[in-house]
């Protein structure tokens, strides 16, 4: 889960950061996946 997190604040910085909006942290909850994503 923390390189999850990890990953998506990463991403969601570089997105913002073109709009000079600073990420500074996120919460990640709720997390649900389909079954088939959860296989591989």
């Amino acid at each position: 889960m923390k390189k999850l997190k990890q990953d998506f604040d990463d991403a969601l910085s570089d997105r913002l950061g073109k709009y000079g909006i600073i990420v500074l942290d996120t919460s990640v909850v709720g997390l649900d996946f389909f079954p088939e994503f959860a296989k591989t």
